[in-house]
């Protein structure tokens, strides 16, 4: 990763924090299945593409568990520090669920693994369903007590 990588990775994520606390990526984006991720390229075309999320909490958090060998270059060491998180079975989540956050910390990115994700985002998605049939139900009682 080049000084030019983190340059260009800063200079595309917003400075200012949404109402929420997200810090948004302002750049290049690809979709998955369902979900709209920042991505960015290492160096020349053909590269490594990197997801900003997972790239932010790389740079942010791995050399606490990955320290890095002062003579490693640094493409090389995330690379490696990459490795060791998905051997771990963790991913870069989202607990704002917004996919463009690069905010780190515990109500942004943090290390999970997808069985948890996958656990919260079902919570997330019953209690928003609960919420939903609850704002419907209260609509229709007012309704019918004005006419």
């Amino acid at each position: 990763m080049k000084p030019d990588l983190v340059r260009r990775l800063r200079a595309k994520i917003s400075r200012r924090p949404t109402k929420t606390g997200c810090r948004l990526w302002r750049g290049a984006a690809s979709e998955s299945r369902v979900t709209v991720y920042g991505k960015i390229q290492e160096g020349a075309r053909g590269s490594r593409v990197w997801r900003v999320h997972r790239l932010v909490l790389l740079l942010a958090t791995a050399h606490v568990d990955v320290p890095r060998d002062p003579d490693e270059p640094i493409e090389q060491w995330l690379r490696r520090a990459n490795r060791f998180y998905r051997d771990q079975g963790l991913q870069a989540a989202h607990q704002c669920d917004n996919s463009l956050c690069c905010e780190v910390g515990p109500l942004h990115l943090i290390w999970e693994s997808q069985s948890a994700n996958i656990k919260r985002q079902r919570e997330r998605e019953r209690r928003r369903r609960e919420a939903q049939s609850l704002a419907v139900g209260s609509a229709d009682t007012a309704q019918s007590a004005v006419a």
